[in-house]
């Protein structure tokens, strides 16, 4: 019946209709035009259908064929809160921030090392100065400035201070020295406070204990010993003033307590005695002793005291370890040797690491 209806009436568009799909219409003049019939666009209608249901059923197609994302996991117990942090991560901070300060302390100790111009170690006399480290003072415990007293030898016979003191003492043996006097020696350093007194008093107590006539003859105005320690209550002084006080034997004082004699001079006597005449004739006055030992003024005072070195059969530069320059040293040094005086070595105090002590160690480990 639809057929039969569709066959009797026209549904064809008009000239006055919109055209589907690019299709002309008929004018009105009579021109021939083709007219799209209902069927037409039905059959246009349909092709469109078939072209979305083919497009929807090719994307469907294409979505069924992506694997699904299913996460092979089951839930045991609900969710708590966590007891510590997660970040920051404090004890990983920690041993970061630990190994790198390590790090950092021991380049800049390397650097501060390599940039430290302050004496230390021997082979730096030997190497900036062409003279041999003829002693390593170490320390004393329990004393202030660890500095020894002024008879620490005779008072710790077997320590370390005086082991070094006596090894001090036979290079002094070597000293050449005129056979119608003893040896005269001068101590001297590069400024105060370098134990240049300590020294003098403990050696001047080896040689004195061992019943060796020896004489102290103080040419530095700022020493210990011109400064009343040595006259303390810790020591006994013989007074042998008496009689004419120019006699300069008269002037000499016995200090029983480390055995050694004593030459104090007045403060206004100073500058006469820096006088290299003065002091020869001095010296000539008392070659009776055996060893006459000088306490030089310090090199930071002047050069005039070390005028009176080339009198001397040797002279001992003392050095306190991490504290004197090596530059000050050298220019001692030198001065020294253009007065033609004979240098012994360079005598270091207060050293904290003794290296004779890693001789001694590796000595003890050689097979016999």
């Amino acid at each position: 019946v639809a057929q039969e209806f569709r066959a009797k009436h026209d549904y064809s568009i008009g000239q006055d209709e919109t055209p589907v799909a690019g299709q002309d219409l008929v004018h009105s003049e009579g021109k021939p035009t083709h007219q799209i019939t209902l069927e037409q666009l039905e059959v246009t209608a349909d092709t469109y259908r078939k072209m979305y249901e083919s497009l929807l059923a090719a994307y469907t197609n294409s979505v069924d064929q992506q694997p699904y994302l299913i996460a092979d996991a089951r839930v045991i117990t609900s969710a708590t809160s966590p007891k510590k942090a997660s970040r920051p991560r404090r004890t990983l901070i920690l041993a970061f921030g630990a190994l790198a300060g390590m790090v950092a302390g021991i380049g800049f100790a390397v650097a501060r090392r390599g940039l430290d111009r302050n004496v230390r170690t021997p082979r730096q006399i030997r190497r900036e100065l062409g003279l041999a480290c003829i002693g390593e003072l170490p320390p004393v415990s329990f004393r202030r400035g660890g500095f020894g007293r002024l008879d620490e030898v005779l008072r710790n016979p077997d320590s370390s201070f005086s082991g070094s003191l006596r090894s001090v003492k036979a290079i002094m043996g070597l000293a050449g020295a005129n056979a119608s006097r003893g040896r005269r020696i001068g101590i001297t350093s590069v400024s105060p406070g370098d134990g240049k007194s300590t020294v003098v008093s403990n050696l001047a107590a080896l040689c004195g204990g061992s019943g060796t006539a020896t004489l102290v003859i103080n040419a530095d105005d700022k020493s210990a010993l011109a400064n009343e320690r040595l006259f303390s209550s810790d020591f006994t002084v013989v007074d042998r003033d008496s009689g004419n006080p120019k006699d300069i034997s008269k002037q000499i004082q016995f200090i029983e307590k480390t055995s050694f004699y004593y030459l104090k001079n007045d403060a206004s006597n100073w500058a006469n005695l820096l006088i290299p005449d003065n002091m020869e004739k001095l010296l000539n006055e008392v070659g009776s002793y055996s060893i006459v030992i000088v306490e030089l003024p310090p090199f930071s005072s002047g050069a005039e005291g070390l005028a009176l070195c080339p009198l001397l059969d040797g002279v001992i530069v003392v050095a306190q370890w991490g504290v004197t320059s090596l530059d000050q040293l050298e220019d001692l040094t030198q001065t020294l040797k253009n007065t033609n005086s004979s240098v012994l070595g360079v005598l270091m105090t207060r050293v904290r690491t003794v290296s004779a002590r890693r001789y001694r160690k590796r000595a003890g480990q050689a097979p016999r």
